[in-house]
């Protein structure tokens, strides 16, 4: 398009088109780099190191492919303009050793959380089938995007599992801006075809079985044979706050953006060989931490393909990962992630209820009937309006029965559906996580005009259904 616009201009034209060359042979030296570390994940042998290497691939699905319920019934007219509700699909290639597909509702944050904690299961699986992490290298290869994982939460989860002896040494690396890695892209391409040859897929469950049913196919991901599967992810830690907090907010400027390295290195300072004067500590100085010889130090590269690495610093002190990992052995070190936290507040309620019960101290009793009677663990009320997709929720697919709790009649699916007509628009329906709390929504849209239903008993609402 530049090249077009400079017209007759012969001298502009060629700067621009040795420009344009130059970053064509960049990016395609950057990609021979990956497919080196690919190649060599994959035959299972150590790198010029000496090191066995594990390429691992991260990336996300365009989520316009897993509106559910999905069905012909949509193709109609008069159902093609309701929302639907959209998976969100992550895809993680480790080459030669897994390929898994993670499925998340609209509620759960697509946050750098979400990928640290994708990160560490992909370790956890790793280590369960014997691999033996402590000497090897892990590349991480993802887009370069500052939202998912080339940001300060995953460089500060590389770096801890380096402090902490669960790797000998990690990298994180970006091709250039507007460059995908085709590998995963056509794993992609491939999986909305087998979703297109399905007509019925209802529930987040379908879909995973779905999913799993195409990983089993001996021809899809041969190379990754050995573990491969789709499944879903409901809840996620508060990896960012938690690795924020314990690394004493060490924060890297200049990470994202244009003149953003594509490389980061993280080596213990015992391995590199290397002065302590040849590395910038003033951060941690400042602070009183002592040297240690695990202490992780940081280095990068502009591009995959530069053969040196520059500006080595001291990222993570081997004393601030102890600390780190003594609140993490804490059960109170953990927190759901803010969107979770949401969730389970009760102002998450939305203006469905509110017009049920007009006033709070109406609204209020009728929640801790919840709480008590579905536990959290269960599910929780997931239509606040600050969350992303929480407007664009619809219905949600039911089981053919319910047996809620012994004090409760028990419903079944044709009782419902006889009851329909008196449902509100599928539109307004409350979306709820759990089959037990998706049940009391439903059957409270099927209630709500009948308000002798709902009697106050010790400070307590009970559903009486007849």
């Amino acid at each position: 398009m530049i090249i077009k616009r400079l017209g007759d201009n012969y001298r502009a034209r060629k700067c621009q088109m040795d420009e344009y060359q130059r970053h064509l042979q960049q990016q395609y030296e950057d990609r021979v780099v990956y497919w080196q570390c690919r190649s060599l994940s994959r035959m299972n042998s150590p790198a010029s190191s000496g090191l066995r290497t594990f390429c691992v691939a991260i990336d996300g699905l365009d989520h316009s492919k897993f509106k559910y319920p999905r069905s012909r019934a949509f193709v109609s007219r008069d159902f093609a303009g309701l929302h639907r509700p959209c998976l969100d699909c992550t895809g993680v290639l480790v080459h030669g050793c897994a390929a898994l597909l993670i499925l998340t509702e609209p509620m759960t944050a697509k946050d750098s959380s979400l990928h640290v904690d994708i990160l560490y299961h992909v370790y956890h699986r790793l280590h369960q089938r014997g691999h033996e992490l402590r000497s090897a290298c892990l590349v991480l290869q993802t887009d370069n995007t500052s939202r998912e994982c080339k940001n300060s939460s995953m460089m500060r989860a590389l770096a801890v599992l380096v402090a902490g002896h669960k790797l000998k040494r990690a990298e994180a690396r970006q091709l250039q801006a507007g460059h995908h890695h085709e590998d995963i892209d056509q794993f992609f391409s491939s999986i909305s075809t087998a979703i297109q040859a399905k007509a019925e897929v209802h529930l987040p469950e379908d879909f995973a079985n779905l999913l799993n049913e195409y990983l089993q196919n001996p021809g899809t991901r041969p190379y990754e044979h050995a573990d491969k599967e789709a499944f879903l992810l409901d809840t996620v830690r508060d990896w960012k706050s938690f690795l924020e907090f314990g690394c004493h907010f060490n924060h890297l400027k200049g990470i994202s953006g244009p003149g953003a390295p594509h490389t980061y290195a993280f080596d213990r300072f015992e391995d590199l060989g290397m002065e302590r004067k040849d590395v910038n500590s003033k951060f941690w100085t400042k602070r009183g931490y002592n040297p240690h010889p695990s202490d992780v130090v940081l280095r990068t590269k502009q591009n995959m393909s530069d053969e040196e690495y520059v500006k080595p610093i001291l990222y993570l002190p081997y004393e601030v990962f102890l600390e780190i990992a003594e609140a993490g052995s804490r059960p109170e070190g953990w927190a759901l992630a803010p969107g979770s936290e949401k969730l389970a507040a009760h102002s998450s309620v939305d203006n469905m209820f509110q017009n049920v019960f007009p006033t709070k101290d109406k609204l209020l009793p009728f929640l801790q009937w919840m709480d008590r009677t579905f536990p959290a663990e269960d599910g929780l009320f997931q239509t606040h309006a600050d969350l992303a997709g929480a407007e664009k929720l619809a219905i949600t697919c039911m089981r053919p029965e319910y047996d809620l709790q012994p004090e409760i009649t028990t419903i079944g699916a044709e009782d419902i559906s006889e009851e329909s007509d008196s449902m509100l628009a599928p539109h307004q329906i409350v979306f709820v996580k759990g089959w037990s709390r998706s049940v009391a929504a439903i059957t409270l849209c099927l209630c709500m005009w009948e308000r002798e239903d709902f009697l106050k008993a010790g400070g307590s609402i009970v559903l009486k259904l007849q």
